[in-house]
């Protein structure tokens, strides 16, 4: 078990600032917070309990073929660029 856990703890000291400690318990907090409190007026849906999703829309507004088309050609443009970056380094050096 100290095996273990010295894998996956913090090394000692590696937040030696008390306000750096204070930041990240306040993070820790809120984060199992929101992670577990129910929304006002709801039972059984926490802050990030979002599915199904929930529509905050009031308009209804949905995904169109359209939109969904042009987001994938945006992800697979970011994809050959990326590549594209990697390829030249890699040539390069």
């Amino acid at each position: 078990m100290d095996t273990l856990r010295s894998q996956y703890s913090m090394a000692i000291n590696s937040l030696p600032s008390p306000a750096d400690r204070q930041a990240l318990t306040a993070f820790f907090f809120w984060s199992s917070w929101a992670a577990t409190t129910d929304r006002p007026g709801e039972t059984d849906v926490s802050y990030t309990s979002n599915w199904p999703q929930v529509r905050l829309d009031p308009s209804g507004a949905r995904s169109t073929r359209t939109g969904r088309a042009a987001s994938g050609r945006c992800v697979a443009s970011m994809a050959r660029g990326l590549h594209f970056l990697i390829y030249n380094q890699s040539s390069q050096g």
